[in-house]
């Protein structure tokens, strides 16, 4: 794992390397959640800008993997490239970091080292990390770059004040504010949870609409953003009723 992070930066002193996330085969095998979250990290969903060099591709902002990241200490120096402190809780820190690598003119490219990512919670506290990211992440990324937020592209259906949209995509995004409701988000996630070892009854979409719910509902508290670090205490573990 070293060796592949430290053979790439050799070669490419001045590119951001990435590497792959994967869940362990026998938790894939015995939980659709971990499913899931592994469908976020395939490589369809992570490498997606085409580049010259077909061996590498280049990892937009959005998809940025910091749990397995490299690069050398005075491209992060020489730039001012620093994670965020202003980001409380949880949430978009890590796609701010990768915003700023880009508009530096800094690559973040993939490399093929791989970690096992050991899934410590379960479905319930995703859900309130997604909670937070509506709530607290979006808003401070907002106002630190608030064009970067709707080139990402769950913002053009989930975000309220989305402001490049077309009639057709205003009545899109109207309905699907508005068929993600309270009662059946949580009677799927009840769903989901209670059918998570049955791997033959595995619907992605579900997984989706549950954390739309979560995304959408954090947006509406965005009142209740964290305002300092003694507010973060427990942080998406708080309970969410």
């Amino acid at each position: 794992f070293v060796i592949n992070h430290i053979k790439m930066l050799e070669i490419s002193p001045n590119v951001i390397f990435c590497g792959k996330v994967e869940f362990d085969e026998h938790y894939l095998n015995i939980s659709n959640y971990i499913k899931y979250r592994s469908s976020r990290h395939t490589r369809n969903n992570l490498f997606n800008l085409p580049i010259e060099d077909s061996s590498e591709e280049v990892v937009d902002f959005t998809k940025i993997v910091t749990m397995n990241m490299s690069c050398k200490k005075q491209l992060l120096l020489d730039n001012n490239l620093f994670f965020d402190d202003y980001f409380l809780g949880y949430g978009m820190e890590d796609n701010e970091f990768g915003w700023r690598v880009q508009k530096c003119g800094i690559s973040i490219k993939q490399c093929e080292a791989r970690i096992v990512h050991n899934e410590i919670c379960d479905f319930d506290s995703f859900c309130k990390k997604i909670y937070h990211v509506g709530r607290d992440g979006i808003p401070k990324f907002r106002s630190k770059h608030n064009n970067a937020v709707w080139t990402i592209p769950f913002s053009k259906f989930l975000e309220p004040e989305y402001p490049y949209h077309e009639n057709i995509a205003i009545f899109t995004s109207w309905i699907i504010r508005n068929i993600i409701f309270n009662r059946t988000a949580l009677l799927i996630k009840y769903f989901l949870n209670k059918t998570d070892k049955l791997n033959f009854i595995y619907f992605r979409f579900l997984y989706k609409y549950v954390l739309a719910y979560y995304y959408i509902r954090g947006a509406k508290d965005r009142n209740r953003q964290f305002q300092s670090n003694s507010e973060t205490k427990n942080s998406f573990y708080i309970n969410i009723q």
